[in-house]
């Protein structure tokens, strides 16, 4: 999905050394374990949005690519906090140490279907979770786009817009690795740069330039998208990704 933010442990940065991954506290696992009838249903509603929304409308053409490489993990959690955080486990750490270490996973989802709270909520509760996660490691490595059934979003902008294809059947916390990032925005432009003195070099830069970054590129596609199939039919695509039948386009 467009517009991963970049929680980092101290701010953020650029990928480092995972060295420092090897040093980290020492957590519990999973305590509490779910029903395994509800682990199914919530990965078989996840598998429609991937499905019928991520990739049968192109919505993130490198979610696509990332899974059919077989590079995405999925996990559904359980949830018991009386308070508005999630709990830091584990798996958590020793998934984000993988990701920094090695590179056969790229985007992981953290699915917690039993959470209640109201978008706002989880967008800081998964912000929270990932920057804890990042000062345990000491070290910055993944993006982080909170997913959740209810997103709010406008129609003013193709930006604004986004959060609608974020409505995901449970609240999802979705990872993607800063270097798999950073090959997506390779060649991309960023910043200001200087233009070189050689007429060819100059025009293929400007060229370069005049390339939108890629989550410009894929706001403006979703942009596009909901104006062709109207945004009240793509709302009810998504809300009958919580039913048991697929939704007719």
């Amino acid at each position: 999905m467009s517009s991963v933010v970049a929680v980092a442990h101290g701010g953020l940065s650029a990928y480092p050394s995972a060295a420092s991954c090897l040093l980290c506290p020492r957590l519990p696992g999973l305590a509490i374990r779910l029903d395994p009838q509800l682990v199914a249903a919530a990965l078989a509603r996840n598998d429609r949005y991937v499905r019928e929304v991520v990739e049968a409308l192109n919505v993130c053409p490198y979610a696509a690519q990332a899974r059919r490489a077989g590079r995405t993990e999925r996990r559904v959690m359980p949830w018991s906090e009386p308070v508005e955080a999630l709990a830091l486990h584990a798996d958590h750490l020793a998934m984000m140490r993988r990701m920094a270490m090695e590179d056969d996973v790229e985007v992981v989802q953290w699915i917690y279907p039993t959470v209640p709270w109201s978008a706002d909520v989880w967008d800081r509760a998964a912000k929270d979770l990932t920057m804890r996660c990042h000062q345990a490691l000491g070290v910055s490595v993944v993006g982080v786009a909170p997913l959740h059934p209810e997103a709010a979003y406008r129609t003013t902008s193709p930006a604004a817009l986004v959060p609608l294809f974020r409505r995901t059947p449970d609240p999802t916390i979705q990872w993607i690795a800063l270097r798999a990032l950073e090959a997506v925005r390779r060649g991309r432009p960023n910043g200001e740069v200087l233009l070189p003195r050689d007429p060819e070099e100059a025009a293929a830069l400007l060229d370069r330039l005049s390339k939108p970054s890629v989550a410009e590129a894929v706001a403006r596609g979703n942009a596009a998208l909901a104006a062709s199939m109207g945004v009240a039919e793509l709302e009810a695509l998504f809300a009958s990704l919580r039913d048991d039948e697929p939704h007719s386009l």
